[in-house]
């Protein structure tokens, strides 16, 4: 199965609903829940690789998809260079992109083959490294993109991801590549590849939810979080992983 010719066509497989939800999103009435993880991942991506006060910073968004990402760090100053093995993913890109006036440089290419030297302050893969076949090369290609105290930060599902059965006949219809990772196998290709100062972050336990001012819902939310952070992380959350060059 040819995973990455499947990925040129995925868009030609889906419904009329799933292509508005792709076209649209973050927004949209998909699926509202859908909605609230991506804005909520996105305030995480801000804090995460630091980007809060700052301006044109040079940021490359592998796996793009249809550029929401893109979008959202051309909003706040960036100067953004998304990239995707789609040509269809970039053809929306463009077209929301144009849509916001913002120049964004989108670029149809597969990820595994980029070739950028010293480029880039930042790289963002968001739910994208899981599809590639090795991520091995990609990590170095990263490297290779990243200027000198450059950062990367990937958000990538766990290892359970790759054996879940409503995951793995999705992997069947659309004939692309869905795997998990564990965590500690990310941060040990990457320590080898160079970078450093990795770590791991935990953002996705199910429970980033508002809270009301009971005393109950107050003591219930810290110990999920201290049964999930202890027990369970490797299991149900992210893998949300920082380095720098």
């Amino acid at each position: 199965m040819n995973t990455k010719e499947n990925e040129k066509k995925y868009i030609s497989k889906l419904t009329d609903k799933e292509k508005k939800w792709v076209e649209t999103k973050p927004f949209g009435d998909y699926d509202l829940h859908e909605s609230f993880l991506r804005i909520r991942d996105f305030s995480y991506i801000v804090e995460l690789l630091s980007l809060e006060g700052t301006k044109h910073l040079s940021v490359l968004d592998l796996g793009c998809g249809s550029g929401w990402t893109s979008i959202f760090l051309a909003k706040l100053g960036c100067s953004v260079t998304g990239v995707d093995i789609s040509e269809e993913m970039i053809t929306i890109a463009k077209e929301n992109a144009k849509k916001e006036n913002l120049k964004i440089k989108f670029i149809v290419a597969d990820v595994e083959k980029i070739n950028f030297k010293n480029q880039f302050d930042r790289v963002l893969i968001y739910d994208g490294l899981h599809h590639c076949p090795d991520e091995k090369k990609v990590l170095k290609n990263i490297y290779k993109a990243l200027k000198p105290e450059g950062m990367i930060l990937l958000v990538e599902p766990n290892k359970r991801h790759g054996r879940d059965k409503n995951i793995q006949e999705i992997s069947k219809k659309f004939g692309v590549l869905e795997k998990g990772y564990s965590p500690l196998y990310l941060k040990k290709i990457m320590g080898k590849i160079g970078f450093n100062n990795i770590g791991r972050y935990h953002c996705d336990y199910g429970i980033n939810k508002p809270l009301d001012n009971g005393i109950k819902s107050f003591f219930i939310y810290f110990a999920k979080l201290i049964v999930n952070r202890l027990i369970f992380s490797y299991y149900i959350s992210q893998v949300w992983i920082r380095a720098r060059k």
